[in-house]
């Protein structure tokens, strides 16, 4: 019978049937007996809801809606919600209950209510160090008067104050409910608390439920106030720059402050300017994207579920909750009426006027009301004209992929098309609809520190991405909403200026231009680009902005462009320090030559009024610029939907994916490079012990690189984080700085710019290198992660020097005494001098700056799991002197013959050879290919026929690998010089081990042809060399006749 018995309970609780146990009739009795208890208890409980509870339920269901459906501050609505319906149940258990027999029993939420908001205001206090690691204070340090507009917008909660003294609240409630016209609910609940005040609970939802309803409320109230001819003054914003040392001083001012003024206040505000300088210091970056995360969404979580205690119907569903909703609903308006009024009473003073509804950002709830005046801005605009935002997504957004170098390398134009793709979506969803992207100026000059941003030296390849790039941004037709207009750059040369420093004079003849340099831009033209930024460097003599021969005869007349041109930053103004004339005179010359649109520069704002007066400019040519750049908004739909890429909702859906993260992880492990492999000492073992050294080693920073605008670094893999999660626990990964970046602190500095530190290490270089011999010692392979810091390549970041810096070179080498076995893992982002490293390292894995997954693509292909197929698209030297250095040079009338060197009076130098370390187009794998012969179905075609060209090529190693066949034509007879080898053609193949594949190649006169002495394209007939191999060096060779 007890047996029984407690089966049945166990049953009855897991809802379990004992057919044909022991003493069933039993077990079925005591179950009818449950089930009546139950259906009795459960009557009971509806009987004993009551009106004002059921009201509670509505209030609970009400704010979960507004978490769930409309998104309205779901971290804290949602458990509002979900509690207040809690605390509302009849003897309810989270909380405090005295049951007869059991006495006082503690309740969860009250015991949370209690202990960290009643007794301390722990919670609230807590989030404020989230909150002051959210905020960037330098726009407000950098522009002190928005203090005043800040100070003016809190007018409402003194009125409020005062009405809801008259309506008879005590003063305490009265100064808790005028907070709400800050739609700032911690500050609420704080104040609440500390106050004392019985209305928590209504003055927590009134906050919140107006910080959410922002969008509707503030327009009303900033349109009260205000004309429309305020609402359109045009505003120029020109910050000013905010040194570190005022960011990280700031907060510890203003807390001695406040606690000098208002001691009861150190808490709030102190706990704020914590959190502010912990974003500030810079040496706590973790500490800092955690405390706005992680920590802060957990506290709001538990801010929320604990909050609700106020929220008993017996304490909340009386008169006094709707008076404090609506007085609530007073200071805010008044918040946001009093700014704008402040900002009107400043013009009567001020020459140049400021547009009122900066104001309204004086209340706390501050970015979205910046969202709701810029909304505003545009629909009060006298045209309606929707605007273009326009960002730097480069190589992707929050998914980073590699540079653009680095993506150059997979030779996988689906791959760039995807990576395009993907930025596009991800930037769409974040309301960028223009993109400053493809860069396609090719580079030959290692120097250059923007070598990084393009696609390197060969003008077919870098064609054939920039189609790849644009039809991945744009799409078919820039109709969807998840579809951006792409920017072809730098137009023109800019990749070619003098001594490899950035901005600098371009000074070449038409005809290596167009046979060298233009492909790219035409090429973009041709996929449909929307949009072209001019270059900052001159050409002919006259700067690309002001150069009416390549903005209007050749862009537009010569390839048929019909988007519109912008100007790169501030290119107008530029133009004077050039020596063309003054702001008017320059801004008159870029409208003339066929720029549309001035970017920062102000200069067409402010002078072509006055220039039109003059006759320096025509109204025919301001209208055609104002006309492109209205045509470039209907073809991305804004005229139709000008909030087409304001859909909140996509970001928190299409942003940092988990499918985005894969391809990027794909593409950044078909990126690397693979340049040495002595004794096959890659791939790794995933067993033993590894050591990863050097100042890039547990880099999360680094890892997106340059031109990354909108990469959450936090969110970047580091290498020793990758190599941990491929190995999977079955090799145990040690680490050691080893080094600083470099031995000149002030050159790091430099290096490592836009947040990019890698925080420089005090102890002394024989202290770092002892720590990382310790751990080489321990382990059985060696990984040292050294090269360059991301913003060592990139804009402005050009160098002379090429070769390892000093203390990565030292350290490199103490690794190589240890005897143990050493693999290079060399970020980078342009070729640099290896000569020591290729004649001493083992093994060299060139792996550039791959992304936000870098880690874990590196650690991939280290360990075999990927086989690397990465193919070089830019010429790595010897030397520094050997620069501009490229495969496709022309042969001179004293050419050094292949592999010789030294001889007297040949094209050569006396202290090194000719050739490149490594060439273009060069890149080892896992496994080897053999190619045959090259196979041509004729010898000779007629400019009217074609030709095909076939290899054979087979996989002679023991692993599966890709091979990027490459096709090489030259024209050996021309009417103007040649070149000795152009690509004209390549493809990508995956072979099996073992096994082999035809790769064809079809020639046609439209690959044979150039530009001659008169510029025109043109094929010659004549003899001509075709040549298919695994890169520009290591080829097989045929020949055919042109007819």
């Amino acid at each position: 019978m007890d047996v029984c018995l407690v089966r049945s309970k166990t049953a009855a609780r897991a809802g379990v049937s004992w057919q044909g146990a022991p003493g069933n009739r039993i077990f079925m009795k005591e179950n009818k007996i449950n089930r009546r208890n139950n259906m009795e208890f459960l009557w009971e409980g509806v009987m004993a809801i009551t009106p004002q509870q059921f009201v509670m339920y509505l209030i609970g269901g009400l704010l979960i809606w507004l978490a769930v459906k409309k998104e309205y501050e779901p971290a804290l609505l949602l458990p509002m919600g979900f509690g207040a319906i809690m605390v509302n149940l009849p003897l309810s258990g989270v909380i405090n209950q005295v049951t007869e027999g059991i006495g006082e029993t503690q309740g969860i939420i009250q015991w949370l209510f209690e202990t960290t908001i009643s007794a301390s205001e722990a919670l609230p206090i807590l989030l404020f160090i989230g909150i002051g690691a959210m905020i960037d204070f330098g726009p407000l340090l950098s522009q002190p008067i928005m203090f005043l507009f800040g100070a003016a917008a809190q007018f409402g909660i003194f009125f409020a104050i005062c009405v809801a003294s008259l309506m008879g609240f005590e003063l305490r409630d009265a100064a808790s409910i005028g907070i709400i016209g800050a739609a700032d609910g911690p500050t609420s609940i704080l104040v609440s608390q500390i106050m004392h005040s019985n209305y928590v609970g209504a003055i927590a939802v009134a906050a919140y439920s107006y910080m959410a309803l922002v969008p509707i409320i503030q327009p009303f109230a900033i349109r009260l106030v205000t004309t429309k001819k305020e609402r359109r003054i045009h505003m120029t914003y020109s910050p000013k720059n905010v040194s570190k040392t005022t960011k990280i001083a700031f907060p510890i001012v203003v807390t001695i402050i406040v606690g000098l003024i208002s001691p009861a206040s150190v808490a709030l505000v102190g706990f704020l300017m914590f959190g502010n300088l912990i974003r500030e210091c810079g040496v706590l970056p973790a500490l800092s994207q955690t405390a706005q995360n992680e920590l802060a969404n957990l506290i709001t979580l538990l801010l929320g579920i604990t909050i609700s205690f106020s929220m008993r119907a017996d304490a909340f569903v009386r008169v006094d909750t709707l008076l404090i909703m609506g007085i609530g609903l007073i200071a805010f308006i008044f918040d946001t009426i009093g700014g704008v009024l402040f900002a009107k009473f400043m013009n009567l003073f001020l020459k140049t006027k400021i547009n009122p509804m900066i104001g309204a950002a004086g209340i706390s709830a501050f970015p979205m009301s910046s969202r709701v005046v810029q909304k505003l801005a545009v629909e009060e605009s006298r045209l309606g004209i929707p605007l273009l935002f326009g960002m730097d997504v480069i190589h992707g957004y929050e998914t980073v992929f590699p540079i653009p170098l680095g993506l150059s390398c997979t030779w996988d134009m689906k791959a760039v098309e995807e990576s395009a793709r993907i930025a596009a979506i991800e930037s769409s969803a974040d309301g960028i609809c223009w993109t400053f992207s493809p860069m396609v100026d090719i580079c030959r000059d290692a120097r250059w520190g923007r070598v990084s941003e393009g696609n390197g030296e060969d003008p077919f390849l870098g064609a054939a991405i920039a189609q790849a790039m644009v039809r991945g941004y744009q799409g078919k037709d820039m109709n969807r909403n998840d579809e951006i207009m792409a920017c072809v750059k730098h137009f023109a040369l800019y990749g070619a200026g003098e001594a490899g420093r950035d901005y600098n004079t371009v000074d070449m003849s038409h005809q290596r231009m167009f046979n060298e340099y233009m492909l790219p831009y035409q090429a973009a033209v041709d996929a449909g680009v929307g949009s072209a930024m001019a270059s900052f460097n001159e050409v002919d003599g006259i700067p690309a902005t002001g150069n009416k021969w390549l903005m209007t005869d050749v862009l537009r007349k010569q390839w048929g462009f019909d988007g519109f041109v912008v100007t790169d930053y501030t290119g107008i103004t530029e133009m004077t320090d050039h020596g063309m004339g003054d702001t008017q005179t320059v801004a008159a010359l870029a409208l003339n030559a066929g720029v549309d649109m001035d970017m920062v520069s102000d200069a067409f704002v402010g002078t072509l009024k006055k220039s039109l007066t003059e006759g320096k400019v025509t109204e025919e040519a301001i209208n055609a610029a104002c006309r492109r750049i209205l045509e470039a908004k209907y073809k991305l739909g804004l005229f139709d939907n000008p909030y087409k890429y304001c859909d909140v909702k996509r970001a928190k859906k299409q942003i940092f994916t988990k499918e985005h993260r894969a391809v990027a992880r794909k593409i950044a492990s078909e990126s690397l490079v693979l340049l040495k492999n002595e004794g096959n000492v890659l791939p790794l073992a995933k067993k033993g012990t590894i050591a990863v050294v050097g100042p890039l080693a547990d880099s999360r920073s680094n890892m997106p690189g340059t031109w990354s605008v909108a990469a959450v670094l936090k969110n970047a893999t580091s290498l020793a984080e990758g190599l941990k999660a491929v190995a999977g626990g079955k090799a145990e990964i040690l680490t050691a700085k080893g080094c600083n970046l470099m031995s000149d602190a002030e050159y790091e500095k430099r290096a490592t710019m836009f947040g990019r530190s890698l925080h420089r290490d005090n102890r002394s270089d024989k202290e770092l290198l002892d720590e990382a011999l310790a751990v080489a010692a321990k382990s059985d392979v060696i990984v040292a992660a050294l090269g360059e810091s991301s913003e060592m390549s990139g804009e402005s970041s050009c160098r002379t020097n090429l070769e390892m810096t000093d203390t990565q070179r030292i350290l490199l080498q103490e690794l190589l005494k240890t005897g143990k076995p050493v693999v290079l893992v060399l970020f980078t982002g342009r070729p640099l001098v290896l000569n020591w490293e290729q004649a001493n390292v083992p093994a060299i894995l060139n792996v550039w700056f791959a992304g936000s997954e870098a880690g874990f693509a590196i650690g991939d292909v280290l360990f075999g799991d990927v086989n690397p197929s990465g193919k070089l698209t830019t010429t790595f030297p010897k030397s520094v002197g050997q620069i501009p250095l490229f495969y496709n040079h022309k042969n001179t009338g004293r050419p050094l013959a292949d592999g010789a060197w030294f001889q007297k009076f040949r094209s050569n130098y006396i202290d090194i050879d000719n050739e490149p370390l490594y060439p273009f187009g060069f890149g080892l794998s896992y496994t080897t290919f053999f190619y045959s012969d090259v196979a041509l179905d004729k010898t000779s075609m007629t400019d009217k026929g074609e030709l095909t060209a076939t290899v054979t090529v087979t996989n002679t190693g023991k692993r599966d690998g890709a091979e990027v066949v490459q096709l090489y034509i030259r024209d050996l007879v021309g009417s103007v010089t040649r070149p000795v080898k152009e690509l004209k053609g390549f493809e990508k193949i995956f072979l099996k081990a073992g096994e082999s594949k035809k790769v064809s190649f079809k020639i046609t006169p439209e690959l044979l042809k150039f530009y001659n002495y008169n510029l025109d394209f043109v094929c010659e007939p004549g003899d001509f060399e075709v040549m298919i191999g695994r890169s520009c060096r290591d080829v097989k060779k045929a020949a055919f006749k042109l007819l």
